[in-house]
């Protein structure tokens, strides 16, 4: 086994660093920003710092521009420890043109503004946990291979440039892969570990990102109604949002949601309407980055629908930008899951599916919006031709 796994963001990282830019990498703790940051070192030499050390904090605090004496690129873990960390950065990229890549888990952006002091100096990344083909790829090579052959094939035909739908052979050793994926997630952390101390890892991940990234940064005092919030979300993950229902006053449960949001745990999904006006007065869908924090937090009460529905959720959100992932839903109750959009218009809808009712909002959605192809995320792979129109079936894995 290689020292480092293989992560699909290190060559984008790489590309901006090149170009000269301040790559600033955001996350959750524990997806593996240090261990890119040492990648990265490995390759370009250079200086890594753990600002968790109050020294090395201190420094950059009161004199950034001594950092200039150090081996470049120098790469700096955790800049949400030093305070004016916006204007350190500015100062030291202004006075030195150095290279540099800095990690912050959660709103450590906003906290220092960073963003604000490094406008069209800095290029924001942000770093998710595992996608299943890079699980698949640290699991088993031989697999990822065969997989990438088939999900390009699966690609370009849905993007209409071949006309031909591909054969798309069974694997059960497959879906061996995605069940413990979809239990336990893309962690790396998780992922490396032995069956025994995976949920023992996930424990710890859920508690180090309660203490030390939301309770101490966001000051939050009353800490069992924020977990019990938390759980409520993981018990209706892709379900309808209502502030309502959750028992705590509008402006809490606001805060709560932003909070969990900055920090990579939850997301909520926004409905597609061409009306914006609409759009932002409807209702958001409730979904979580990692499919193994949902089970760990809801006490593995998905059931199977939602699971797969997280699991794809996901693997859009790696993929796609916030702004180009929404759901779609009639006032007459019929729905799509998912919607990728292109240029604000829809470009492929997908409706995930856990038994062998054929959906009628699908072909409907193909007409009204005259799209030629829509995804259906089953248990088997097939093409569906109705009018013009085209379903592929789809299992999860392939998306």
């Amino acid at each position: 086994m290689p020292k480092y796994l293989q992560r699909n963001l290190l060559s984008e990282v790489e590309k901006w660093m090149n170009k000269g830019y301040v790559v600033i990498l955001k996350g959750a703790r524990q997806v593996g920003k240090t261990t890119l940051l040492k990648m990265l070192m490995e390759k370009y030499g250079g200086t890594y710092i753990d600002l968790t050390d109050e020294e090395w904090a201190e420094r950059l605090s009161k004199d950034p521009l001594s950092f200039s004496n150090l081996e470049q690129p120098i790469f700096l873990d955790e800049i949400g420890m030093v305070k004016n960390a916006g204007r350190s950065l500015k100062l030291l990229y202004d006075e030195k043109r150095i290279k540099m890549v800095v990690t912050g888990s959660g709103a450590f952006e906003v906290k220092e503004n960073i963003r604000g002091y490094l406008v069209g100096r800095a290029i924001s990344l942000t770093l998710y946990p595992l996608t299943f083909e890079e699980f698949l790829l640290w699991k088993s090579f031989i697999n990822y291979d065969w997989y990438m052959e088939i999900k390009e094939k699966i690609k370009s035909y849905l993007a209409g440039k071949t006309g031909k739908f591909p054969e798309i052979p069974e694997m059960s050793k497959l879906e061996l892969y995605y069940k413990e994926f979809a239990e336990f997630g893309g962690y790396p952390g998780v992922v490396l570990a032995s069956q025994e101390d995976k949920k023992t890892i996930l424990k710890n991940i859920v508690e180090s990102q309660l203490e030390k990234d939301i309770f101490q940064f966001f000051d939050i005092r009353e800490k069992e109604k924020f977990k019990n919030f938390l759980k409520y979300m993981s018990f209706n993950v892709g379900g309808i949002f209502n502030a309502h229902s959750t028992g705590l006053s509008n402006p809490t449960v606001w805060n709560y949601v932003s909070i969990l949001e900055m920090e990579y745990i939850l997301k909520l999904l926004w409905p597609y309407y061409r009306n914006l006006s609409t759009e932002l007065r409807k209702s958001k869908k409730i979904y979580f980055y990692d499919t193994g924090i949902a089970r760990f937090l809801s006490e593995n009460r998905l059931n199977i629908g939602q699971e797969t529905e997280n699991f794809v959720f996901s693997q859009l959100i790696k993929k796609y930008s916030e702004s180009s992932l929404r759901y779609w839903r009639t006032q007459g109750g019929a729905e799509i899951d998912f919607l990728i959009l292109n240029k604000n218009e829809p470009s492929l809808p997908l409706e995930v599916k856990t038994g062998s009712k054929k959906s009628r909002a699908l072909f409907n959605f193909l007409s009204i919006y005259n799209l030629k192809r829509g995804v259906i995320i089953a248990n088997s792979t097939k093409l569906e031709k109705k009018q013009g129109k085209e379903v592929v079936y789809l299992q999860p894995w392939w998306i």
